[in-house]
């Protein structure tokens, strides 16, 4: 290979970077405090009739519906409510840690929310 040709990161390296700069950013948080629960968001849809659902995999604590969540993003920091869980098509009251689930958020639009922001649970 010639060595003016730059090596073009793919899809998982550039998520992974953004995943560290997002950590690094939000480690000194003071709006949000120690929080039990965070999740990288690594996709977003709408889904009619109900709203907004966000997915990726819990990295930290515990998340159940019903509790309110900061969306940390490059357009600043807004909180939602859990409307709903689900894992593998099942509905679920709670989500821990390595769970890879959907989480329908009331009162956010699709377009508040991007792949690598930062969702942490509030006290």
């Amino acid at each position: 290979m010639f060595p003016f040709f730059k090596k073009r990161k793919t899809t998982e390296e550039l998520y992974l970077e953004n995943l560290e700069r997002r950590k690094r950013e939000t480690a000194g948080c003071l709006e949000c405090g120690e929080t039990a629960f965070e999740m990288t968001v690594k996709d977003v849809f709408t889904v009619s009739g109900r709203g907004t659902v966000v997915t990726g995999t819990v990295t930290k604590g515990r998340i159940a519906t019903g509790e309110r969540v900061l969306i940390q993003g490059r357009d600043g920091s807004r909180v939602a409510v859990v409307d709903g869980i689900e894992a593998l098509q099942k509905i679920l009251e709670s989500a821990g840690e390595g769970d890879v689930v959907g989480l329908l958020l009331r009162n956010v639009k699709h377009e508040q929310v991007e792949s690598g922001d930062v969702l942490k649970g509030m006290s």
